[in-house]
This record gives C-alpha cells, structure tokens and sequence, in this order.
C-alpha cells in the first residue's frame, strides 16, 4: 500500500460524551474526569453564554511540544461544555489534528487518554477533513490570509525575556484590548527578545 493510500483524512475536533445535567454539574465532572486521566487543568474560562472552555496539559503534551519550534501553541488541549438547546454537549479539539499541524506527532497517548475521559462519538469541524499530508508543519494556517503555522507573526520586541513577560503579564491585568488571562504556559527560557 502506498504511503499517499495509508494517509489519514483529520478533522480539528472530537465530540464526546453528552451527559445528563446542567452546564456547571457537567463542567465540573468534566473537570474531575480529565484530572482522574493524568491531565492538569491550566485555565478555564467562558468564552459566551452556556458555554466553558476548560485548558488542560499533560506531561506527553509538554514533552511534545518542548521538542518542536512553537511546540508552545499545542501544549494545552482545550475541552468545551456547551449547552445547546438544553443538552449538553463535550467536545476536545483532536490531538491528532492538531499534532499533526504542528509536527509534534499524531499524540496517539493523548487521544486515547481524552477518549476514555470523555468520550469519542465522532469527529467534526469540517465537511471532508484535511488529509494528513496537506496538514502538516508549513502546510497548515488557522484560516485563509493568516500565516501558516511556522511564520509567527512579530508583534514587538523586547531588550529580554523578563521584560517581555513582565509587558504581557502587565497588559493582560490591565485588559488591553479587551484581553484576560486565562492561563500562562510553563517558563521558557530563551536568549529571543521576540515575543
């Protein structure tokens, strides 16, 4: 079998589980059941009404991401609780999408940890996927007219690392551009005054 016949077709999201109960009973067992898998909760937050984003990391994740440039962006896998119409619905965005995306790999132990938390009813988020070779490193872009995943945008440049932190963490107290911090990922270090 070819290589191009063996390649996968991925979609970016994983719709699991649709337990009984409201959004904060199912947000918390959500919470309680990714914790119980070995993941760490990072940052939680709302991102509109009946809905719960919660940040989770786990030592596959941050090893992963360590070995790879921007490895950073896929450190933290993002689990929803959303309420549609009375039902609650959880959804994880696919590891293997977005491993894949950004070179660290299918993280097979990470589907199959999240699976068995959550569920794995089936994937969504786009009509045929993208198949795995037009996905990968260099490849893949959020959206139309955005970079493509290793041509990170420079915002601004700091003299140091410190300085840098310090302006993030300084700017997202304040709300700077209707920002809020929801989680911070584990200390870099870095002789880069990009940031």
């Amino acid at each position: 079998m070819s290589s191009q016949a063996a390649a996968e077709t991925l979609k970016p999201f994983v719709l699991g589980d649709t337990p009984p109960g409201d959004l904060k009973q199912v947000a918390d067992a959500v919470k309680l059941k990714v914790t119980a898998a070995g993941f760490e909760i990072v940052g939680s937050y709302s991102p509109f009404a009946n809905a719960v984003v919660i940040c989770v990391t786990n030592n596959d994740l941050k090893t992963a991401a360590a070995k790879v440039p921007n490895g950073g962006f896929d450190a933290a896998q993002r689990v929803s609780v959303i309420d549609v119409k009375g039902k609650i619905q959880v959804a994880y965005v696919n590891p293997s999408y977005l491993g894949t995306a950004y070179g660290m790999g299918k993280l097979e132990s990470v589907s199959s940890k999240l699976k068995t938390a959550l569920g794995a009813v089936k994937v969504f988020g786009s009509e045929n996927g993208i198949p795995e070779e037009k996905l990968g490193p260099g490849m893949y872009r959020y959206a139309m007219f955005m970079p493509y995943f290793r041509d990170v945008d420079v915002f601004k440049e700091h003299p140091d690392y410190k300085i840098a932190v310090e302006t993030v963490e300084k700017n997202l107290a304040a709300g700077v551009g209707g920002t809020e911090k929801v989680y911070r990922k584990w200390p870099v270090h870095t002789d880069s005054p990009r940031s």
